[in-house]
C-alpha cells in the first residue's frame, strides 16, 4: 500500500517508453504487490477494503473472489458487482517497446466470471454478464443488460439480472463480519506454523 502511494503517484493512463522511469516505477510496484498474501483475504469483505487502499474505486456490497490488478488506481468497480476467482484486470501491458496503461470500469450489479481477462480501456455496463474464461480486449465495451462470452468475447443475448434483496446490512453487522474474517485470516496464517514448530523442537532434541 505504501508502494502504491509512493511509486505510482502522478502516473496517468497513456503510453510510456519501455525501460523508462515510469516503467521502472510500475515494475517495482508490481513486484512488491505480489508479496502480499492476498489468498487470506480473497472472497471476504476485507478484500474490497484492501483494493480501496491500493487505489481502486470499489463500491458497496461487492462480492470479490480474487483479482489480479496490474494498475489499481485506474480500476472502478461499482456497487453490487460480483467477480469470480482468478480474474485478471490487465490494464497495463508492454507492446511495441511501450508500456501502455488504461482504465477499466465495471458497472453496477454486473458479473464477471472466473478466469476472465479484461484489458485496459474497457468498460462493462450496469446489469451485464461476462461469462467465465472470457476475454474483453482493449477498447471494447459491453453495453448495459447484455450477456457476453468467448475469447475474444462477443454478445450472446440480452441479460436480465436476478432480483436482489432490498434489505441492507446494518453497520454493527458489517463490523462484526469484518472482525470475524480478520480473526479467521490470522488463524489460517498461523495454521501454517502449527506443524513446523514441534518439528523444530524435535530436531533440536534429537540433535542434542
Amino acid at each position: 500500500i505504501t508502494a502504491r502511494f509512493t511509486l505510482l503517484a502522478g502516473i496517468k493512463p497513456g503510453h510510456y517508453p519501455l525501460w523508462g522511469i515510469v516503467y521502472l516505477r510500475w515494475w517495482l510496484f508490481d513486484r512488491l504487490a505480489d508479496t502480499a498474501p492476498l489468498h487470506l483475504l480473497s472472497g471476504s469483505p476485507l478484500y474490497a477494503n484492501y483494493l480501496r487502499l491500493m487505489g481502486a474505486k470499489v463500491g458497496k456490497n461487492t462480492n470479490l473472489g480474487s483479482l489480479r490488478l496490474r494498475f489499481p488506481t485506474f480500476v472502478t468497480i461499482a456497487d453490487e458487482v460480483s467477480i469470480g476467482t482468478s480474474v485478471n484486470f490487465e490494464n497495463t501491458r508492454v507492446e511495441r517497446n511501450e508500456l501502455i496503461i488504461g482504465t477499466i470500469t465495471v458497472g453496477k450489479s454486473s458479473y464477471v466470471g472466473s478466469y476472465s481477462v479484461i484489458e485496459g480501456n474497457t468498460s462493462i455496463g450496469s446489469h451485464s454478464y461476462l461469462s467465465g474464461l472470457s476475454s474483453l480486449q482493449d477498447g471494447k465495451s459491453i453495453p448495459a443488460e447484455e450477456y457476453w462470452e468467448g475469447a475474444p468475447c462477443r454478445r450472446v443475448k440480452a441479460y436480465t439480472p436476478p432480483v436482489r434483496s432490498s434489505e441492507k446490512p446494518k453497520f454493527m453487522q458489517l463490523l462484526f463480519e469484518k472482525f470475524i474474517y480478520s480473526v479467521g485470516a490470522l488463524l489460517v496464517a498461523c495454521m501454517f506454523f502449527f506443524p513446523i514448530f514441534p518439528t523444530f523442537i524435535l530436531v533440536d532434541y534429537l540433535d542434542g
